[in-house]
């Protein structure tokens, strides 16, 4: 079986989509967080699957443009987990409901 650019955007696709619905869903912060990675990376998939099965007229940008937003990625959930942690402590609940409601 020969895999194209389509199975790589069914892919990205189906992991949009789940992590759509698990954003969505969650009603705690750090699954939230999950969740919000997963939908991330959809396109680190589908930048990788097109630019290896692009022909190769510039190797390996696929894998490039994918370790920076990985590197960016991190780093939302680094920050990310750090305010949810401070919220955590202040209110002293992780329900997104709850911190919405939160006065400043």
């Amino acid at each position: 079986m020969n895999v194209g650019p389509a199975h790589y955007a069914v892919l990205s696709a189906i992991l949009f989509v789940i992590g759509l619905v698990g954003v969505s869903a969650r009603r705690n912060v750090l699954a939230a967080l999950a969740s919000l990675s997963v939908l991330f990376s959809a396109p680190v998939v589908a930048a990788v699957g097109y630019a290896e099965s692009g022909g190769g007229s510039i190797p390996r940008l696929g894998d490039a443009l994918a370790l920076f937003t990985l590197a960016a990625l991190c780093a939302e959930l680094l920050v990310g987990g750090a305010v949810a942690a401070l919220l955590w402590r202040r209110a002293e609940t992780a329900d997104l409901d709850e911190l919405a409601e939160l006065d400043a």
